[in-house]
C-alpha cells in the first residue's frame, strides 16, 4: 500500500477506534469477531460486481440510513475529507464512469486495526475514472460483525514503489498500461493535475494522446529565450497541435527515456533527454476563464536556469 493512501486510512482508522471506544457496545463488553476469509471474499466479490457493472446504488447495502461517507484526497493534506450523503457520493461515481470502463487494480488490501482484532479496514483500488483524479480507492471497515462503506479517497496516479522510496526515488507502480488519453477533463481546475496527465503521456511515449488537450486547436511552438525564462510566460507563433506532435516525435529516440527535469512549476512541465539539438522541452500551461489548459511547447538547448544564470556552473 502506498504511503499517501496509508495516511488517509490511518486517519480513518483512528476515527473508527474512537467510535468503538466511546460506544455503548464497547462499554458493555459485547463480544464480536473479526472477518473470516469467507466474509472477506464475499465482500470482494460484491464490490467487484458493483464496479464492473456500475451498479453503484448497491453500495447502499453497506451503509445505514442517513449515514454520510468520506470523500477526500488519499495523500497527506491539511483539508478534512468532505462528508457526503451516500446519494451524492453514488451520483459522483455514476458521473465519473459514464461510457467508460473502470478497472480494479489487483486484490483488495486489508489491514487490521491495531489493538483491536475485531475491526479491520479493507481497500479496493480502482482506476479509469473521468475526473481530474483517475484513481479512486473504496474503503470499508468491518465492525459489529458486518462491513460498512466508510468512503472514497482519490489520487492522481498509482501507488509509489516502497522499495524505490527507501532509496530516495519516486517511482509509481502501474498495474496496467493506461489507455491514453485518459477520459475526463481537458481543462483542469488544478494545474498540477494537468501536468501529471502530460507526464504520464510522455512516460508511455503516446504523444498522439496530447492532441485532445489542445483545446484551442492552435498552440505556441517556440525556441526558448531568456526573456521567456525571466517572465515565466510563453509567447510566440501558434501552430496546429499536429505540427507540435510531429515535432516531438522527430525529437524522441526509439530507446530514449524522457524524464521530468529538476525544475517545474504550476505553469509548466520541464522534460529532458530528447535527442538532437534541443534536449530540453517545456510544456507550458496557462489559466483561462474556464481553468488551466495547454498553452504551448518551448524547445531548448539548455535548461531555463542556464538561460537565466549562464555563468553559474551548477546550471550548465
Amino acid at each position: 500500500m502506498n504511503q499517501p493512501k496509508t495516511f488517509f486510512i490511518v486517519a480513518l482508522t483512528l476515527l473508527i477506534l474512537t467510535f468503538i471506544n466511546g460506544s455503548a457496545m464497547a462499554k458493555e463488553k459485547i463480544s464480536v469477531k473479526g472477518p473470516d476469509s469467507t466474509e472477506v471474499n464475499d465482500l470482494a466479490d460484491s464490490i467487484k460486481h458493483i464496479i464492473e457493472t456500475k451498479t453503484f446504488s448497491k453500495l447502499n447495502q453497506f451503509i445505514k440510513t442517513g449515514q454520510t461517507v468520506d470523500w477526500g484526497n488519499c495523500g497527506p493534506t491539511d483539508l478534512e475529507p468532505f462528508k457526503l450523503s451516500s446519494s451524492k457520493a453514488i451520483k459522483r461515481l455514476y458521473e465519473y464512469s459514464r461510457r467508460i470502463q473502470i478497472y480494479i487494480n489487483g486484490d483488495p488490501e486489508m489491514m487490521s486495526v491495531e489493538d483491536n482484532s475485531d475491526t479491520a479496514v479493507i481497500v479496493f483500488d480502482t482506476e479509469g475514472w473521468a475526473s481530474e483524479y483517475p484513481y479512486l480507492s473504496f474503503i470499508f471497515n468491518y465492525q459489529n460483525n458486518h462491513w460498512e462503506w466508510r468512503g472514497v479517497c482519490y489520487s492522481l496516479g498509482p501507488p509509489i514503489s516502497m522499495a524505490a522510496e527507501k532509496e530516495g526515488r519516486y517511482e509509481q507502480v502501474y498495474k496496467r498500461v493506461p489507455t491514453l488519453p485518459r477520459p475526463g477533463p481537458r481543462i483542469f481546475k488544478d494545474p498540477y493535475n494537468l501536468r501529471d496527465r502530460f507526464k504520464e503521456i510522455i512516460k508511455f511515449n503516446t504523444l498522439d494522446a496530447l492532441k485532445p488537450y489542445a483545446v484551442k486547436q492552435e498552440i505556441i511552438l517556440v525556441e526558448c529565450n531568456r526573456e521567456m525564462a525571466a517572465s515565466g510566460k510563453i509567447t510566440g507563433t501558434k501552430v496546429s497541435s499536429d505540427q507540435i506532435i510531429n515535432f516531438l516525435k522527430t525529437n524522441i529516440g526509439a530507446s530514449q527515456e524522457i524524464k521530468p527535469g529538476k525544475g517545474g512549476g504550476h505553469d509548466y512541465l520541464d522534460t529532458e533527454g530528447w535527442q538532437g539539438t534541443y534536449p530540453y522541452i517545456f510544456f507550458w500551461f496557462h489559466e483561462s476563464k474556464k481553468g488551466w489548459e495547454w498553452a504551448g511547447v518551448a524547445y531548448c538547448k539548455s535548461s531555463l536556469m542556464h538561460l537565466l544564470f549562464p555563468d553559474e556552473p551548477r546550471f550548465k
